[in-house]
């Protein structure tokens, strides 16, 4: 299940990286593969101040390595072990990249699955061939999970990243103080309810921020031009080197349509309905107003899609990153629909990006697993080292 916790900030955090770095700093590199991946992520720093390694073992023996925020890259193991940089002796490079990773981040975990059968062709409908493997969200992002956001990024608030929509009936989260010194928290027992009230810049801001930890800049280069042009695409660079994104039109339609081979289903590969049937009820997913508002995610169990993700049919209808004029797509239908045609493959919407509302919210994908933005705060706590002061942190429709 999605699991959210705060940012980590402690008094006694810099002695305690200190000590752990200069253990890793007597380590040497080995040439095992095994060894290397075993020797963990503090161990190797690419980039100094920047890279850590957070992902598994992929195919072809390469390692790829994500620094949760500011640089991505794959590389092959043995040109790895040839790179001047990748040597331990610098602690000052050690300290520093560990320090800045345990205090400026929190740390979200957003489960994804895996989305293989790479060049499988388009649907009757023309939609859902994809050249790639990738990796979707298993469930939308949550309220949780963007207010975790919002306080790392959001104490001004010089975005509008927060609707005060979201405090109503619909939606799931608080905001207190004032500009400045804004701090976000979840309403009781809404914590996993989809995040609504969102544009579709509010997500890209979101995706950015996982990918570099800013939100003007990532897998989407925010200008003030592109948004008012709605003429932004994903940065192939960052996309290609691991960045997270809001799914894309074909990404989202074949993770829930899909059927596995290209004569499944009723003959073409794809079902009608994400939750691998042709026909829908209520029964199956939040749709047809029939619970009144959102539900947490994965509430409904009659879901699941084909490779494992949930509420591509109803809750909230979900932003993808395809463009259309002056408008993005959306897909998957909301709570609110009494159309079950809403749902299907053969529907999509076309909104305009800086819409917002309660039945509208988003999935993220990439090409690899997304790690925690804060990878170093969870290892440090999962060796026991103590890190124990903890800082707190109307129904519209599109």
């Amino acid at each position: 299940m999605i699991e959210t916790k705060p940012k980590e900030r402690t008094a006694s955090v810099l002695f305690m990286i200190l000590w752990l770095a200069s253990l890793c700093a007597s380590a040497s590199l080995r040439k095992k593969k095994q060894a290397f991946w075993r020797s963990n992520i503090i161990y190797f720093l690419p980039v100094p101040l920047k890279c850590h390694l957070s992902s598994a073992l992929k195919k072809g023996g390469k390692f790829i390595y994500r620094s949760g925020m500011l640089c991505y890259f794959r590389q092959n193991l043995n040109m790895l072990m040839k790179l001047k940089h990748m040597k331990l002796k610098p602690l000052a490079f050690l300290t520093a990249g560990l320090l800045a990773a345990s205090l400026s981040y929190g740390v979200i975990n957003i489960n994804t699955v895996y989305v293989g059968d790479a060049g499988n062709p388009n649907g009757s409908r023309g939609f859902g061939g994809v050249s790639y493997e990738y990796y979707i969200g298993t469930y939308e992002v949550t309220n949780a999970q963007y207010t975790a956001f919002l306080n790392a990024t959001a104490a001004t608030d010089s975005n509008g990243l927060y609707s005060t929509s979201m405090a109503g009936s619909f939606g799931g989260i608080n905001r207190s103080g004032t500009s400045g010194s804004y701090t976000y928290s979840t309403i009781n027992g809404r914590e996993n309810n989809p995040v609504n009230f969102v544009s579709f810049w509010d997500a890209a801001r979101f995706t950015n921020w996982l990918t570099s930890g800013d939100t003007e800049t990532g897998v989407y280069v925010l200008t003030d031009t592109g948004i008012a042009n709605n003429t932004i695409t994903r940065d192939a660079t960052a996309w290609a080197n691991g960045g997270v994104a809001i799914a894309s039109q074909n990404e989202w339609f074949k993770a829930a349509y899909y059927a596995g081979s290209p004569t499944g289903a009723d003959g073409d590969g794809y079902w009608n309905y994400p939750t691998q049937s042709n026909s829908i009820t209520t029964a199956d997913a939040n749709w047809g107003n029939s619970d009144g508002n959102v539900t947490a995610v994965g509430t409904y169990s009659g879901s699941v899609s084909y490779y494992g993700t949930f509420d591509q049919a109803g809750n909230v209808l979900e932003w993808s990153d395809t463009i259309n004029g002056s408008r993005r797509i959306t897909r998957g239908g909301s709570f609110i629909n009494t159309s079950n045609g809403n749902l299907s493959a053969a529907l999509s919407s076309n909104i305009s990006p800086s819409a917002s509302g309660s039945n509208a919210g988003f999935r993220v994908s990439s090409l690899a697993p997304i790690p925690e933005p804060s990878v170093y705060a969870a290892i440090l706590g999962g060796l026991g080292l103590g890190l124990t002061l903890m800082r707190r942190k109307g129904r519209g429709t599109l």
